[in-house]
Order: C-alpha cells, then sequence, then structure tokens
C-alpha cells in the first residue's frame, strides 16, 4: 500500500517470521482454496453416480 515507505517493504519471509500465526492462517486459506479446487477437478473429471 505505502510503495514510498521503506518501512513496508519486508521479505516476506521476515513478515512470517515475526508473525507466525500469518504464516498459519495462509497455510489454511492456501489448503482451503486447494480443496475447492480438487474437488471441482473431480467432479469434472469423475462424472458423479449420483446423476
Amino acid at each position: 500500500m505505502d510503495e514510498h515507505c521503506p518501512k513496508h517493504q519486508q521479505p516476506i519471509g521476515l513478515v512470517i517470521l515475526n508473525n507466525p500465526s500469518l504464516y498459519y492462517y495462509s497455510i489454511v486459506a492456501i489448503s482451503m482454496v486447494y480443496g475447492l479446487y480438487i474437488i471441482r477437478w473431480n467432479d469434472m473429471l469423475i462424472p458423479s453416480p449420483h446423476r
């Protein structure tokens, strides 16, 4: 957001090291997104027997 402020230009690794909960939440969010994508791909690739 503040590109002109050098204080906010931290490497993402330092931000994650300073905030372990942020790392945990990012893993949870990414795994949820991957789960949704896998479910959608399974629905598209494998025809469901319920239909």
